[in-house]
């Protein structure tokens, strides 16, 4: 279930003394909703707007106050140490807030005290020497909220008073002495003054709210409860202040029990070359329409319009530190959602590719030989040098294998050559690796078979002349040929496992023939000395 929150402006009446008004409530409610067969939605007051505070400590707070006649001490004592705001004036004796929205409704609280005992700074105020606490949205025409009588708080007494249904976003509120006899007589304080600016508790005092019918609604005496009818309602609410007030406003809610809701969460993961985009589902869907384009807005012709059935589709030959941009609506039956908004995606920059390591090269032959290497995942080809003696571009072969082995033919018998390889990256503009590290082979004379890969096993290899020749059976016969193909050294009937000694040839390459009943093996060895 989707929840919808709906926050509602508040506009207040022009008399809070009115019984019986029939207009908007702090809610102003809009005058009807659209809502999906199985959605809710909220509607009412939104949460507190501001929050006005001063202790007066250190000081008063000037930002507060438009007009201040009073000053910061505790001569007539404090309810936060160490100052409250005390009058003592001649003339005026009064303190207004500057302008504040108070559209929200809320409440006002604050300790006040009215002089009782006679002692300096302090006098006693008489009879009729009240303080008023004053409201306007004008700062010309002013309303008393209420009149605090003299003899009434001869201590810090707390006073919380709602906030007129009628209050603007520029309201003032002031605090004055009606009347009193001159400097340093009749005096009196306040503290702790605090505005609670909305509605800011869940029964949003100091409102009553009732909610009616009370079908389809999640509570029908708060001010912001949740509506999820089945059908199209008309709702009611009455708001009663704590002066006896009533005013009332009306919503209503179409429910449709047909309608396709536009996807949401969109979310998009890049590489340098592909994207991958999802989003949320959406109830009754039936499949997705997705535009996919460059740059930063969806064009006319984008560079993708396409339809799927599951919540992500997958974009690849992308450029790398390119901007693209998408949106998504969903289809339900025949029915089709508004286009999402559009979000966009940059593809990063692309991490190079290793150059290919373990090169070897096997099955030499007078003119071919196969050459491999560890393969790479990030690969769509590998480039391949191949030259005799110096890598140099004029009198080198190059193939472009699309697996880590290639056989490199046409070259010449007896031949020393020297090659490398590297990465055809997979990115749309074929970044490649560098070179590996070169390796060379040797190139049989004219005529000589080609080497079979290890198909015996010779150890240790390189060797100083000594060697072991591991072969399937007994009974081969084993002949060994320098790079001319001249035999140089043979043996007959051999058991599985021969130890050779030649310490009197010199160090190169050299081929072992090992045959048995028709078969041939053929290998390597290496000397050095």
């Amino acid at each position: 279930m989707k929840t919808i929150f709906i926050s509602i402006i508040i506009v207040f009446f022009t008399s809070i003394f009115s019984t019986q008004a029939t207009s908007q409530t702090p809610l102003q409610l809009v005058d009807s909703v659209v809502l999906c067969n199985g959605d809710s939605i909220q509607l009412g007051a939104p949460p507190c707007g501001f929050d006005f505070f001063d202790d007066f400590d250190p000081d008063i707070d000037s930002l507060l106050w438009s007009e201040i006649h009073g000053m910061a001490n505790n001569n007539c004592g404090a309810v936060s140490l160490p100052n409250a705001m005390h009058f003592n004036g001649a003339v005026v004796r009064q303190v207004t807030t500057i302008a504040l929205d108070c559209r929200w409704g809320g409440s006002i609280s604050f300790q006040i005290k009215i002089a009782a005992t006679n002692q300096a700074g302090c006098e006693t105020a008489d009879l009729g020497d009240d303080v008023v606490l004053e409201f306007s949205n004008n700062k010309f025409s002013w309303i008393t909220i209420n009149q605090y009588a003299a003899g009434s708080f001869p201590v810090f007494t707390q006073v919380t008073e709602p906030i007129p249904l009628f209050a603007s976003q520029t309201s003032y509120f002031r605090w004055r002495q009606v009347m009193f006899s001159g400097a340093d007589l009749d005096n009196w304080a306040i503290d702790d003054v605090r505005m609670d600016i909305g509605c800011c508790d869940t029964n949003c005092p100091p409102y009553q709210f009732q909610w009616s019918p009370p079908v389809g609604i999640s509570n029908t005496s708060v001010s912001n409860p949740f509506f999820s009818p089945l059908v199209s309602t008309q709702y009611y609410v009455t708001v009663t202040s704590t002066f006896g007030d009533t005013i009332m406003d009306s919503v209503y809610i179409e429910v449709e029990n047909n309608c396709c809701k536009i996807p949401t969460n969109l979310s998009s993961t890049s590489t340098p070359t592909t994207a991958t985009l999802s989003w949320d589902s959406v109830k009754g869907s039936t499949a997705y329409q997705i535009q996919f384009d460059t740059g930063s807005m969806i064009t006319s012709s984008p560079l993708l319009n396409a339809f799927t059935d599951s919540l992500f589709v997958y974009i690849d030959s992308l450029d790398t530190l390119s901007n693209y941009s998408w949106r998504v609506r969903a289809i339900c039956g025949s029915d089709t959602s508004l286009w999402s908004t559009v979000d966009s995606i940059l593809t990063p920059s692309p991490t190079p590719c290793a150059p290919p390591k373990n090169l070897n090269a096997a099955k030499i032959a007078d003119s071919s030989a196969t050459l491999s290497w560890d393969s790479s995942t990030t690969s769509i080809a590998y480039t391949v040098q191949v030259a005799k003696n110096i890598l140099d571009s004029l009198n080198s072969i190059f193939i472009t294998p699309t697996s880590s082995t290639t056989v490199v033919a046409n070259l010449l018998p007896n031949t020393l050559y020297i090659w490398r390889v590297k990465t055809m990256c997979t990115y749309k503009n074929q970044l490649t690796s560098q070179y590996s590290e070169p390796d060379t082979f040797s190139t049989l004379a004219s005529g000589l078979a080609s080497l079979n890969n290890r198909t015996i096993d010779i150890y240790p290899n390189p060797s100083n002349g000594a060697f072991t020749i591991d072969m399937p059976e007994t009974g081969y016969d084993i002949a060994i040929f320098n790079q001319e193909g001249k035999s140089i050294y043979k043996k007959q009937k051999c058991k599985t496992r021969e130890l050779i000694s030649i310490p009197y040839l010199s160090g190169g390459v050299y081929i072992v023939e090992a045959t048995h009943h028709g078969s041939t093996f053929i290998g390597k060895v290496v000397l050095f000395r």
